[in-house]
């Protein structure tokens, strides 16, 4: 009796650790600003999902930096990670073409491979951010570009690296956008006009959650974003219900179901050169 008593315990155990969701982020301020991962922990735990997140973030960091830094691959090999979120430094995607082979596009791919490798079956997906307040200055075209034009192309290009990656892109600066425009009196941004405050951050996690769990949120009792409004975070999460789950708009989930022979060539890739860093 007692033995099986034991054995239902180990069962349970094991389906109730089953259950949790890992999730590594890989990003900068963007990513970690207002503690968004652990966050979305707290939102999961109070919709009744088991959550768990890391984060391998430093402010202002880009690719290069994270396919360069031992720190990284130590949390990547940390822990059996079910989905891993890579977020570029938030004008990255604008640099010219030579740059972004150069200094983004071949270290998303380290970073990526190595994800592969030591994982094979977890969901990687991209953070696409979004378009600051006033727009940017574009160096290498000598010419400033409003918010509308930074948002449009940060999202064809993380649509692009989702595609050359073969991995999902997380909408968040789709929502963004379209809560923007649904919503002018929502202040998304921090008092710097390009980072994010707390309904921002809160946009940010229910677009997560949605891409991890496949739903909304439901429960806006006890957010633990304290300056946020019931009903902002009830219409922003609309909007992520309109946009990240959208029957019509894959995001690149199609990608989740790995292949073998991607996994092996990223593995045979990633011993021939993860190293030389």
């Amino acid at each position: 009796m007692k033995h099986c008593v034991l054995f239902l315990f180990l069962v349970f155990s094991m389906l109730v650790i089953g259950q949790t969701k890992n999730v590594l982020f890989i990003g900068n301020s963007f990513t970690m600003n207002h503690q968004m991962p652990k966050k979305l922990e707290k939102i999961a735990k109070r919709e009744g999902e088991s959550l768990f997140t890391a984060q391998a973030t430093t402010g202002g960091k880009d690719w290069a930096f994270h396919a360069k830094n031992p720190q990284t691959y130590e949390m990547i090999k940390s822990e059996p990670w079910d989905y891993v979120v890579l977020q570029a430094l938030s004008y990255e995607p604008l640099y010219a073409e030579h740059q972004l082979k150069e200094k983004t596009l071949k270290f998303g791919k380290i970073i990526i491979d190595s994800v592969r490798r030591h994982h094979p079956n977890a969901k990687i997906m991209l953070f696409m951010t979004w378009g600051y307040k006033d727009g940017i200055y574009i160096e290498h075209e000598l010419t400033s570009i409003e918010y509308e034009e930074m948002q449009e192309r940060l999202q064809k290009q993380y649509n692009r690296f989702g595609e050359l990656y073969k991995v999902a892109v997380a909408p968040v600066g789709k929502v963004w956008e379209k809560t923007r425009a649904q919503y002018p009196k929502y202040e998304l941004y921090a008092e710097d006009d390009y980072h994010q405050n707390e309904l921002g951050s809160f946009l940010i996690a229910s677009t997560f959650y949605s891409m991890i769990f496949n739903k909304t949120i439901q429960d806006f009792t006890r957010l633990p974003y304290k300056k946020i409004d019931e009903i902002e975070a009830r219409y922003v999460t609309a909007i992520v219900n309109e946009i990240a789950l959208h029957p019509k708009m894959d995001w690149g989930r199609k990608y989740w179901e790995e292949n073998e022979i991607t996994t092996l060539k990223a593995i045979k890739r990633v011993n021939g050169y993860f190293y030389k860093f």
